[in-house]
């Protein structure tokens, strides 16, 4: 009798445990989980949904990504997650995609503080543009920080047709003119050829010199008659690209840009959390 007891006194601690785990189960969203436990025991740290399927999701974490197949999970974990419990798995409704119509998304996905919820808010049907004024700005200061002049300049030109009444946020706002070539783009400096002068070093700016052979003036065949150097056609200076500017004139204020970004992003994340469920 006292062997049966014990025997019935493990099969409730058993149910009782298995209650408790049932009621632990954790239904992973969006949002980061610290510590979040999978059928097998292991444990996924600062987990969360990068992406949904008919299949399963796409669990981001700190050790990389894992794969969480509907099939394969227990009754429980179905039915917690809103599935069958048994046939195959119906994935839960999930945001359809927004079109990109300004190409922005992979930008966006680069922004600095933007939360990876309020990402996937943004580039969903969730969000209806309301402020596409102020993601707009903010794609292109980031191009400008990853040094994408051109993509930069294409979404000044959008900000510049779509919200002309506004005042957009403009580029040139954050570029200073460069010091060191003075904004021309070019460092000037003495011809190496010349010294300077200006002048054909073979006649001395004359356009004749004297033949070698018969001590006659001829005509300077090094410049060819003009008496000028050849090197930098009489201005007696050469220029190269300034390294400062690389050859723009002006100097992005990084600075600058990224405190105005950090503002931008700010109000995204704001408007993401008025728009949360």
């Amino acid at each position: 009798m006292a062997r049966y007891g014990f025997l019935a006194g493990i099969a409730a601690v058993l149910m009782v445990v298995s209650v408790c785990g049932a009621a632990e189960i954790v239904v992973l969203t969006e949002t980061p989980v610290a510590e979040f436990s999978l059928p097998d025991g292991s444990v996924l740290t600062n987990a969360y949904v990068w992406r949904r399927s008919s299949e399963g999701l796409m669990v981001m974490h700190d050790g990389g990504n894992y794969f969480l197949n509907y099939k394969l999970l227990p009754d429980d974990w179905r039915v917690a997650y809103g599935l069958e419990a048994s046939g195959l798995a119906q994935a839960p409704s999930r945001p359809v995609a927004r079109d990109d119509m300004y190409l922005i998304h992979p930008i966006l996905l680069r922004v600095p503080g933007l939360s990876h919820t309020a990402y996937g808010f943004f580039t969903s049907t969730r969000y209806a543009g309301e402020i596409d004024e102020i993601l707009l700005s903010a794609c292109m200061l980031q191009s400008l920080c990853d040094g994408k002049y051109d993509k930069a300049a294409r979404l000044r030109q959008i900000l510049s047709e779509k919200f002309s009444e506004k005042n957009p946020l403009a580029d040139a706002e954050f570029f200073a003119t460069c010091d060191a070539c003075g904004g021309s783009g070019t460092i000037s400096y003495a011809c190496n050829i010349c010294g300077g002068s200006g002048k054909c070093i073979r006649c001395d700016g004359t356009g004749e010199r004297k033949s070698d052979l018969t001590g006659t003036a001829i005509h300077c065949t090094t410049c060819r008659g003009t008496g000028k150097c050849f090197k930098c056609k009489a201005s007696g200076k050469l220029g190269m690209q300034c390294a400062d500017c690389k050859g723009l004139g002006k100097v992005f204020e990084s600075e600058k840009a990224k405190e105005e970004l950090a503002g931008l992003v700010e109000q995204m994340n704001a408007f993401y959390s008025s728009r949360r469920p």
